[in-house]
């Protein structure tokens, strides 16, 4: 079972691959380690190759890195601090589609990670989280939008990155979310959900604006080449959790034309959802 700790991290999705600036990306993730507290001599990585070939966790994270970056069959980095069936700290980085035409996914590279709050602090997770959604804004690469997120046990963190273990055994409203999620083809185009701090790629920022999400409600709105980073509450807290429903209310509802409208985030909006 995975441990059931408060967990924080973050997700953003990239319009081009981050490895096209390694020196960019990996000072990118130095500064994720450092931010937190993590050694990387704590973390273990293994790589996805295409096609579908699963590597064994090792460690020396850097060595992974450069293998990586050097290899055109590699996907996906998977960091991990623990293990497997007891993760402490869980990153994915993206790295490539799949180089066979028939399986080419259609959803945007990315970069996520969680982390659980018991043995690093909540503060600097978020402060992590936060910059992170800053690195892909300020030009590692092209980002589509971004969120930082807080969940209550660490499975349900690692399913905000694509990760985790049997979604089947989480509560049935959240299964419902996740899976509702998981039409990533939308992520080209739309945001996932308003995020206690929320990144809006050029796309995205192009159809909006700093000035609308304020009137809105924004906390804070900073512009980052072309990018919009948007503070919607004074603290990270779980997306569904009922004041922030309650208090992100008129931004929710200004952001949900431009979102994958799933049915869970509705709340409170007023809204007649379409039918699927």
């Amino acid at each position: 079972m995975f441990p059931s700790i408060p967990s924080l991290g973050a997700v953003v999705y990239l319009a081009s691959s981050p490895i096209s600036s390694p020196k960019g990306l990996r000072s990118c993730l130095e500064n994720l380690f450092a931010s937190i507290g993590i050694s990387p001599t704590d973390i273990q990585a293994a790589l996805f190759r295409s096609p579908f070939t699963q590597g064994k966790w090792r460690e020396q994270v850097w060595k992974a890195f450069d293998d990586a970056a050097g290899d055109e069959k590699v996907e996906t980095l998977n960091l991990l601090v623990g293990s497997p069936r007891d993760v402490r700290f869980a990153a994915t980085v993206q790295l490539r589609n799949d180089v066979a035409p028939q399986r080419h996914s259609t959803a945007p590279l990315y970069i996520g990670f969680a982390c659980e709050s018991q043995t690093w602090s909540a503060e600097k997770i978020g402060q992590a989280a936060r910059s992170l959604l800053e690195h892909a804004a300020s030009g590692l690469t092209t980002s589509l939008f971004g969120g930082v997120f807080r969940a209550p046990v660490v499975n349900q963190a690692l399913h905000e990155i694509h990760s985790g273990g049997n979604l089947h055994e989480e509560p049935k409203p959240f299964y419902d979310r996740i899976a509702f999620d998981l039409r990533l083809e939308n992520y080209w185009t739309k945001a996932r959900r308003l995020y206690p701090v929320t990144l809006l790629g050029p796309k995205l920022a192009s159809q909006l604006s700093a000035a609308d999400a304020l009137a809105a409600g924004a906390l804070a709105v900073q512009e980052i080449s072309g990018s919009l980073l948007i503070d919607a509450y004074p603290s990270i807290v779980e997306t569904w959790d009922p004041e922030f429903l309650r208090a992100t209310v008129s931004l929710r509802k200004w952001l949900w034309p431009h979102t994958i409208q799933n049915p869970a985030d509705a709340a409170g909006l007023g809204i007649k959802l379409a039918k699927r």
